[in-house]
């Protein structure tokens, strides 16, 4: 693009009339007045639980009474209980049906956590390793079998 700058005549006015930021407010905006004055407007802006002493130190205040401090974890902000790193990713294999129906299952209990619980921030990971302790604490080896002899159509007494 060539041509004359269209914001040279700006500066040129400025400069020509004397007109800066300053004389036009009437405050130098190096001094300290506009300093304070600057830190008013953020006061102003900043929420009711702090406020800012003369000196610029922040004043502790009383909590009021809608406003409740709960000191360590609730159950609402917890977070898993094992980091992802610990995970280790596996594959399944299933036929659909029970794929969607696992699936099914593990998304009502993250609504059950969050209705029930209000914790919102459920981890997939957590669902699955929750199934996976669920299923070894309650089956036993031979209960599986059991299950893979009727998948395959035969009752587990036929093959005595």
């Amino acid at each position: 693009m060539s041509g004359p700058n269209p914001f040279d005549d700006v500066a040129e006015d400025i400069n020509e009339s004397g007109d800066n930021i300053e004389n036009q407010a009437g405050v130098d905006i190096d001094s300290p007045r506009a300093e304070r004055e600057s830190d008013v407007a953020v006061e102003s802006s900043m929420t009711a639980t702090s406020t800012k002493t003369d000196r610029g130190r922040e004043a502790e205040t009383t909590p009021t009474s809608s406003e409740t401090f709960v000191e360590g974890p609730t159950l609402e902000n917890s977070s898993p209980p094992f980091p992802y790193s610990d995970a280790e990713q596996k594959q399944m294999y299933v036929q659909d049906g029970l794929w969607n129906d696992f699936e099914d299952l593990k998304f009502d209990a993250e609504l059950e956590l969050r209705r029930t619980f209000d914790v919102r921030n459920v981890e997939q990971r957590e669902l699955d390793t929750a199934v996976v302790r669920l299923v070894l604490e309650q089956l036993t080896p031979t209960e599986i079998a059991k299950m893979v002899i009727q998948m395959r159509g035969f009752e587990p007494a036929e093959h005595d």
